[in-house]
């Protein structure tokens, strides 16, 4: 019996081992991209003007429930992205957005625009027991949803659409 027992120990202490070696071979695998080290707001980037919102989330033992807790708080960065773009933009555009018909517009036209938000990429740091999630809109979504926008008065709109770019610009390196 002896002997049995310490082969079933040295067979427990093998596949741990072999399971440790594959776990730090995965985590070599899951290397930090350059988004990692961003903030939140305004970027241009080769594909266009964007809009990222970057969660993270630590202190969980679930993987599922810390991924998903990175990509709530990535889609609150978000709206917390857009709606100063948009008070910036209707600022811009002339909008006095101290009226109770025109804050209300701003907060749907915001809920509008959100809709358009995805999550692209994801990064589990799986040896600090922590996650990110990168949450991106594309201003060309933005617009969209401007051209497309039946609260806003026609002049207003043609307005915004006019200073979304130049809005942009002006977030970019603010983070």
């Amino acid at each position: 019996m002896g002997r049995r027992h310490q082969c079933v120990w040295w067979l427990l202490a093998l596949g741990l081992w072999l399971l440790c070696g594959c776990a730090k071979t995965q985590l070599a695998v899951l290397a930090p991209t350059d988004w990692t080290a961003s903030a939140s707001g305004a970027y241009v980037t080769d594909e266009g003007r964007v809009f990222y919102g970057i969660g993270r989330a630590s202190g969980l033992r679930s993987a599922m429930l810390l991924r998903a807790t990175a990509d709530n708080q990535a889609q609150t960065e978000m709206a917390r992205v857009i709606k100063g773009y948009l008070a910036r933009l209707s600022a811009a555009a002339g909008m006095d957005a101290t009226a109770p018909q025109d804050r209300q517009a701003l907060h749907d036209l915001a809920q509008a625009v959100l809709r358009h938000a995805r999550i692209v990429d994801h990064s589990d740091l799986s040896d600090a027991g922590a996650a990110m999630s990168l949450c991106r809109l594309d201003l060309d979504a933005v617009r969209q949803v401007l051209r497309s926008d039946v609260i806003l008065e026609n002049a207003l709109q043609q307005r915004m659409l006019a200073e979304a770019e130049r809005v942009h610009d002006a977030m970019v390196g603010r983070h």
